[in-house]
Order: structure tokens, then sequence, then C-alpha cells
């Protein structure tokens, strides 16, 4: 596997040493860097991430700015374009009736568009989509 596309729980789990998940997203992102597995952000995982931290830590913003542009300067950003929005919004309406974000969508289209996986700790939504995800 050459690259994964980042979902934003492990980015926040990574960040948030009282999060359940901070172990192992810390172990995750150290077995990406010991295979060589690029991670490609999306630029909607930091949007999300940001303001996640935003309403969760409302007295410090500071921080906030800090990881976003922590996430902007370690992992590769990636853009999505037109044709991932248009699919991202395909799924949506394939599972209107599910708690999908439209952030998911559009990781998920992004990833499958490039062959790849996605690091997550949602694995549900993401295998609903049908994309693999790197565990």
């Amino acid at each position: 596997m050459k690259a994964v596309y980042l979902d934003t729980t492990p980015l926040y789990a990574t960040v948030d040493k009282r999060d359940q998940n901070h172990g192992r997203a810390l172990a995750l992102f150290e077995r990406l860097e010991r295979e060589g597995v690029k991670a490609h952000c999306p630029l909607p995982t930091v949007l999300e991430l940001h303001r996640l931290l935003i309403i969760r830590k409302p007295a410090d913003p500071g921080r906030a700015h800090a990881v976003a542009q922590w996430a902007l300067e370690v992992f590769t950003l990636v853009l999505p374009t037109e044709e991932h929005i248009k699919e991202a919004r395909a799924t949506l309406r394939q599972f209107n009736d599910q708690r999908l974000t439209l952030t998911d969508a559009t990781i998920a289209a992004m990833a499958s568009r490039d062959g790849a996986a996605v690091l997550t700790f949602d694995r549900h939504h993401f295998g609903w989509m049908g994309v693999p995800v790197y565990s």
C-alpha cells in the first residue's frame, strides 16, 4: 500500500490524550511511517478536525488553530475535485437514512478513486461505502 486517506477520528485521537483511541492512533501513525505509507489528508478532514476542537475545547481556540496548522504541515494535503463531490452527494442520497457526513462521503470518494484505504476508527460507515479500512 502506497498511501492512505485520513479520516478525522485518528487525527483527533492523536491530539487528545483523553480520547479512548489515543494510544491506538499513535501506534497506527508510527506504523504508517515505519511501512513508508504516505498519509493523504483531505481538506475536509482538516476542516472537520478544526471544528471539532473548537466545539469540544472552546476555552482554547489557539490549540485548535495550531492543530489545524500541524495537520496541514505534516501530512500531504489533498483537495476534493468536483467529481469527488458529485460522488459524495450520490453516496449521501444512497444512504439517506444513515448518520453519514459529507466529509466521510468525500473522503471515501477520494480514496476509492485512488484505490487507497482510509485510516479511520469509523469502520462501519466506510464499510457501507465499500472503502477498505487501514488497520
